[in-house]
């Protein structure tokens, strides 16, 4: 498949550029990120003047423009029943009853598995947020052991539907980790 591009360089601006040296172009085209172009433009200039600017008669010819064009982009189509990260919404996903209350659910129902009474720390719990706002594939991020993220698990199960989020205007599956503080 052949690619194409078109660039554009435009004329220099006030500086006097026959005179200068490297180390003064160089921030220039790094500040102003043109060093990309610029290096295409290069390899594309020294290709043609290498290998193709002899015509039948082995006369070299003048190279006036070089023209690179790209093909348009065409967007994917959105799959809406792939999990989506939060951060790619544009409504995120929240408990129907809020954050506070659900942490408030979990305290309540929370049981210390035995072993881990005289320790505190925080277990982290991944899960699916469905599109009608029940909890599904749950891992275990982090624990610190004797059960305690097995038991996070148990609790969010029995946890109240959140509010799905939301993606141009429709309903997603979005992906979600939860920490819990275990005191």
């Amino acid at each position: 498949m052949e690619r194409n591009y078109k660039i554009s360089i435009t004329k220099p601006c006030h500086k006097e550029w026959n005179k200068i040296i490297p180390d003064e172009i160089q921030p220039f085209f790094i500040q102003n990120q043109y060093y990309k172009i610029f290096s295409l433009v290069w390899f594309i200039a020294m290709g043609i003047t290498l290998y193709s600017c002899q015509n039948k008669d082995e006369k070299k010819t003048k190279i006036d423009k070089i023209e690179v064009i790209d093909e348009p982009k065409t967007k994917k189509p959105i799959d809406y029943d792939a999990v989506f990260e939060p951060a790619s919404l544009d409504i995120m996903p929240a408990p129907e009853d809020g954050l506070k209350n659900l942490y408030n659910f979990i305290y309540s129902n929370y049981v210390v598995p035995d072993g881990a009474e005289e320790y505190a720390g925080k277990v982290k719990i991944s899960f699916i947020i469905e599109k009608d706002g029940s909890l599904s594939t749950f891992k275990i991020k982090r624990d610190f052991g004797f059960g305690t993220g097995m038991e996070a698990v148990r609790v969010l199960k029995k946890s109240p539907k959140w509010i799905p989020g939301k993606l141009n205007g429709k309903i997603v599956r979005t992906s979600y980790i939860l920490p819990i503080t275990i005191k």
